[in-house]
């Protein structure tokens, strides 16, 4: 065969083969998953917690999709707001407008929200109803991850795990920094802001078309800013504590707007 047609063959067979490796790419990534269609084809879902808090958002929403930072100092008990907020979501919508008959999945890194607390918080706004606090119990996806490698298996699993729930509306880390310093001794110049832009990121990244509420909590000391891009901060809440009690300063991000909601802590949330 002439050299110059076998290495005309050749150029063409490569230049072939990394056309159709490219178009093999932009179809899959144009192609949905199971839950992505599943989420798509049900327009209610889009509004799953809308309305939850009117006090902490009083223009509606949280709306699916978006993301709730949870800011706190290391003495503040952030963890009942992050309680709260769950319990709202699981509560069925008959006891109260608010209330979102939703299911949660809890990611629970730092060993500070039982499910003790959590009956607590729902006796709080419904009283001492067993079979209200087994049904909420039933809606409520709690995953133990107490190393860096149940993290990641966890979020790889995400969307089966989103996916194999009826109503899925809200997924909570309660704490993005619970595993830094195993991650630290790691990548030596790691910082808290890496640290948390890094699993925030990555959490969001696999549940950002699955139709759902993403919050989580994050210490004041990593960083007074929101987490940078991918995961777009839409609203930032700051808990203080006061000598009246507690205030949660909320900033809506998108809108460039901050406002001051009071409440109360007392086996429960009272929201003044």
């Amino acid at each position: 065969m002439d050299i110059r047609l076998f290495i005309y063959l050749l150029i063409n067979k490569i230049f072939n083969y990394y056309i159709c490796k490219s178009v093999l790419q932009m179809e899959c990534r144009k192609m949905e998953t199971g839950v992505q269609l599943f989420s798509r084809l049900k327009p209610e879902s889009s509004k799953i917690l809308d309305g939850i808090n009117p006090k902490l958002f009083p223009e509606g929403g949280p709306l699916v999709n978006q993301v709730i930072e949870v800011l706190h100092h290391q003495n503040v008990n952030y963890t009942d707001f992050l309680v709260d907020f769950i319990v709202r979501a699981l509560l069925p919508s008959k006891l109260d407008p608010s209330f979102k008959e939703s299911q949660v999945i809890l990611l629970h890194t730092d060993c500070q929200i039982s499910l003790l607390k959590v009956i607590k918080f729902i006796e709080k706004k419904c009283g001492k109803n067993n079979g209200i606090v087994e049904e909420c119990l039933k809606r409520l996806v709690k995953i133990n991850c107490y190393s860096a490698e149940e993290i990641e298996t966890t979020f790889f699993n995400l969307e089966r795990i989103i996916g194999n729930c009826d109503k899925p509306g809200l997924v909570v880390l309660d704490n993005c920094l619970s595993q830094y310093w195993i991650a630290k001794f790691e990548e030596r110049m790691l910082s808290f802001d890496k640290h948390s832009e890094k699993i925030v990121n990555l959490l969001y990244e696999k549940i950002k078309d699955l139709n759902v509420v993403l919050m989580y909590g994050r210490p004041f000391w990593s960083g007074g800013d929101c987490i940078k891009p991918g995961a777009q901060v839409t609203y930032s809440i700051y808990i203080v504590e006061n000598e009246k009690g507690f205030e949660a300063q909320v900033k809506n991000v998108e809108k460039s707007v901050s406002y001051i909601v009071p409440f109360n802590v007392n086996a429960g949330i009272d929201f003044l």
